[in-house]
């Protein structure tokens, strides 16, 4: 049976619940994109079906479930689609969203859990957004995804590539933050930026047909937003409260009272780079991909 290691160890301080998930990262177009992309991308990978069932895993608010329910659940005779979404707040939002439609099952588990119910290769499109980054070993990830499509059956992974890691939030300040051996990481061992490159070469070793699209994205901080992490960042607790604090302490998969420790040399960032009267902006890309199984 499949062991899946997750690389989530929050400390109590580093709140991961999905209500204060969505403040951590503001994306201006991001949602928008990837769902325009599958839109346009989806039915050239999957075709025209009688039968389609698909997989939503980490569904999250479900904007790209409504996407791939809007795609299919009119146009194919047989549809149905389970949405995998482990956090409470979501899965119970998702599960009034979806309420109407017997066709639509949310599961509040795992992907460990799920798979540990003895679930069998019977998906035909398995939907990963974002999910990657929570597990040690990515290869051991893949399997276990590949593991639940049934032959020919497409799997979409949604990762940020490693142009985020490229901005000097990354390069220069957190890389002075991670010096210090005394700094716990919190989750996501080899970074948030590798993912996508990683499960390419995975998949190329795997002989599976690969494609892919990038997404542009960015995370903005105004100038307001800057002054107010410097003021919070004066006490642990005010910097606990603080939604840029947050973030950075998400983004780099560190404590945020680790964030609190370090606050000197973000203090020195920011002047250094002007923040307060110019704001931060990190312009990346995510990457969407696509892999399809052998038909036999």
């Amino acid at each position: 049976m499949t062991s899946l290691l997750t690389s989530i160890y929050p400390s109590i301080s580093f709140d991961l619940s999905y209500s204060n998930y969505l403040t951590f990262l503001q994306f201006s177009d991001k949602h928008v994109c990837e769902i325009n992309s599958l839109s346009t991308l989806l039915p050239k990978w999957l075709g025209k079906r009688n039968k389609l069932t698909a997989l939503d895993i980490g569904a999250g608010d479900g904007s790209l479930a409504r996407t791939l329910f809007e795609l299919y659940a009119d146009t194919t005779e047989q549809f149905s689609l389970t949405l995998l979404e482990p956090a409470l707040v979501a899965s119970e939002k998702l599960q009034s969203d979806f309420a109407h439609d017997s066709r639509v099952e949310v599961v509040a588990h795992s992907l460990q859990d799920f798979i540990d119910t003895g679930q069998e290769a019977r998906y035909d499109f398995i939907l990963a957004s974002h999910v990657c980054y929570y597990f040690e070993d990515r290869a051991e990830l893949y399997e276990a995804l590949c593991n639940l499509l049934a032959p020919g059956g497409v799997l979409c992974c949604i990762v940020g590539s490693i142009s985020l890691i490229e901005h000097s939030l990354y390069q220069e300040l957190m890389s002075q933050i991670l010096q210090d051996i005394s700094v716990e990481r919190s989750f996501g061992f080899d970074g948030y930026g590798s993912c996508a490159e990683e499960l390419q070469l995975i998949s190329f070793c795997s002989n599976h047909l690969l494609s892919s699209v990038s997404v542009t994205t960015s995370t903005s901080y105004s100038p307001d937003q800057i002054s107010q992490a410097a003021q919070a960042l004066n006490s642990l607790a005010t910097c606990m409260e603080n939604d840029l604090c947050r973030s950075l302490g998400f983004l780099w998969r560190i404590p945020i009272d680790v964030v609190y420790r370090k606050r000197q040399l973000i203090l020195n960032y920011f002047d250094k780079y002007s923040a307060y009267t110019e704001g931060i902006h990190i312009p990346s890309e995510d990457k969407i991909m696509f892999f399809q199984m052998p038909t036999n």
